[in-house]
């Protein structure tokens, strides 16, 4: 959960952890009642020590009711909306004196070293004098704005071993938050690789069955070969090309069993699978791949 940096943003039971210039507090929040004209010298609600960093990125939440012929300027680090930065402050405009929730976000910056750092203002502007005029504030969040990526986005990249001089390409991961795959892009979908991490058995044991999903199905201009390496690369067994040759049907879901191998599948310590893709067409395999291996007992 993020973490909240205002204190006391209610305003319950008190002011506590505010201060206040020609503010009031009143029953669970604050009431700016007095002549708030002027740019320099306004009615404003103030708290330090906040926790900011220069230059960083925070959503701010506040609720306020303004009425006709204010603002409220909510800003972050140095407090003028009228000094050396121009995007540290956020105008909320009249509002019909409606309690109105606000979330937006600010960076905050520091108007000179050792000066102003990690406060927040919320400043009032206008001829708040009388009863029907107040403008209200209530209920103020900051919270550290993480980025949200979109989850179709690319998420992990891998350089891996080609036989190109020139232009090395990648092996990529992707997801949605539900579905996952590897593939390669390049302009050419020259040769590339994928290898599984090792994985240390520490006995004999034989692989029973790979399985896993080509995104689209076997089509052509699209090849896949499996290897499985042994012990340290000692030993290798090639499966079955997975082209349109080999899987005239145009498969999705792929399994292989040792009778796809053209050597044996067993290994003493550990193991590998490496899968080589070859083609002018994109190949996409599906994560995750199963691999269900058997350890015998010696």
């Amino acid at each position: 959960m993020p973490t909240e940096l205002i204190t006391n943003g209610t305003f319950t039971g008190n002011a506590s952890g505010w201060d206040l210039l020609e503010v009031v507090y009143n029953s669970n929040n604050v009431i700016y009642p007095t002549d708030c004209t002027g740019v320099f010298d306004p009615s404003f609600i103030h708290q330090a020590g906040v926790g900011l960093n220069d230059g960083v990125i925070y959503n701010v939440s506040i609720d306020a009711a303004i009425p006709a012929g204010n603002t409220l300027v909510v800003s972050l680090g140095e407090p003028s909306e009228g000094g050396v930065y121009s995007d540290n402050y956020y105008t909320i405009p009249a509002n019909g004196n409606i309690i109105t929730r606000y979330t937006f976000s600010l960076p905050c910056r520091y108007f000179v070293p050792g000066g102003y750092t990690d406060d927040f203002y919320a400043k009032g502007h206008g001829a708040a004098t009388d009863l029907v005029s107040r403008i209200i504030v209530d209920n103020v969040s900051i919270i550290i704005l993480r980025p949200e990526y979109d989850p179709s986005i690319i998420t992990s990249v891998k350089k891996i071993s080609q036989n190109l001089p020139f232009p090395q390409y990648v092996i990529a991961g992707q997801g949605t938050g539900s579905l996952y795959k590897l593939f390669k892009k390049t302009t050419t979908q020259a040769f590339t690789l994928w290898r599984s991490p090792v994985y240390n058995i520490g006995k004999d044991f034989d692989v029973m069955s790979i399985e896993f999903n080509i995104i689209g199905g076997v089509a052509s201009n699209k090849t896949i070969v499996p290897i499985l390496y042994f012990d340290n690369e000692r030993d290798s067994s090639v499966g079955t090309t997975i082209n349109t040759t080999n899987y005239p049907n145009l498969e999705q879901l792929i399994q292989l069993t040792s009778k796809n191998f053209n050597n044996s599948v067993h290994g003493k310590h550990n193991f590998f699978l490496e899968l080589q893709f070859t083609g002018t067409a994109l190949a996409v395999v599906s994560t995750p791949i199963n691999i269900d291996i058997d350890i015998l007992d010696t």
